[in-house]
Formats: structure tokens, C-alpha cells, sequence
């Protein structure tokens, strides 16, 4: 029950989120602790994934950031499921938060097959389907990673990708 109503809230904001270029739609920010919302994530995601590692690291020091929780929490659920269907890798997917000068970044890290140089600079844009390296053949419809785009977006961030020297790294 309790996954179902989160899955309703999230289609709502996710039909909220559309409208953010619009004069209606005010994002509903409020001071929420990084790691509360990793740790969110992260039960939703072994009860998807139960057979998936993934290495978390948070900093000791308590810190709240304005941002509406729940899209984040979407944010990286995306980033964290094409990590698994696209990354084609069995080592563990990471997920961090960094603390730098004025903000906070999150990374999610996969040890995979990267991202093919030719899509780097449009792999947000929502254009293209995408199909994985993976055994079960998932395929996506390509806008997972612009909706992404449009919350981090939203809230005044950026978000970026670069491939490591084995896999990939998205930024927020």
C-alpha cells in the first residue's frame, strides 16, 4: 500500500514537474537531510533489486538542504536503475554525497562499459530509446535521464555525466 501511494505521489509530481517552465508550478522545497533521502532510496531500491550491492557513503556531519525530497528521491532512483540495466557490470553501483564550498553533490557510480562517447552531450536531451548491454534486455524509452535533468533543473542545480576509466559517473 505504502509503495503504491508513493508511486501515485511521484506521477503526480512528475506531471507537476513538466509544467516548471510554467508561472503555476512552484517547487515545494523544504530543508531535508541528504542522507534521510539516500537512505530512502535505498529501501526502495534492494526491495527492486535485492541482489544488487551498492556502497553508500554520506559525511559525519549533519546537514540540511532545501530541495523537495520526494523528486530527488526520483532523481536517483533513475540514476541507480540505469546503472544496473545500462552500466553491464556485476561490481557494486555507489552512491556518495559530497559536501563542497556552498552545495552538495550526489554521485552515482557504476564500474560498467560507460556511456559511448557520441551520446555524451545528448544523453539528457530525452531523444533517444536505449536498450541494455544487460541480459534481461531492458529497454528504456530515453527520458528518464531528461526528467532528471528537469528536477535538478527545478531546483537550481546542475547535473552531469563523464565516464571513469571503467564505467560512469552521474553528478548532481
Amino acid at each position: 500500500c505504502s509503495e503504491a501511494e508513493w508511486m501515485i505521489r511521484m506521477v503526480e509530481n512528475l506531471l507537476s514537474i513538466t509544467r516548471v517552465g510554467g508561472a503555476s508550478y512552484h517547487l515545494k522545497k523544504s530543508p531535508e537531510m541528504p542522507e534521510e533521502v539516500v537512505g530512502e532510496v535505498m529501501e526502495k531500491f534492494q526491495k527492486h533489486f535485492p541482489n544488487t550491492t551498492v556502497e553508500v557513503e554520506v559525511p559525519d556531519v549533519l546537514l540540511e538542504v532545501p530541495m523537495d525530497a520526494m523528486l530527488i528521491e526520483q532523481v536517483l532512483v533513475n540514476l541507480m536503475e540505469n546503472a544496473i540495466y545500462h552500466g553491464g557490470s556485476t561490481e557494486p553501483v555507489e552512491c556518495s554525497v559530497s559536501i563542497e564550498k556552498d552545495f552538495v553533490t550526489i554521485y552515482v557510480t557504476d564500474h560498467g562499459i560507460g556511456i559511448p562517447e557520441e551520446k555524451i552531450d545528448t544523453i539528457f536531451d530525452g531523444t533517444g530509446q536505449t536498450e541494455s548491454s544487460s541480459s534481461d534486455g531492458h529497454k528504456g524509452m530515453g527520458i528518464g535521464l531528461s526528467i532528471c535533468k528537469t528536477i535538478i533543473l527545478a531546483h537550481g542545480g546542475t547535473i552531469r555525466v563523464r565516464n571513469l576509466e571503467q564505467g560512469a559517473q552521474f553528478s548532481f
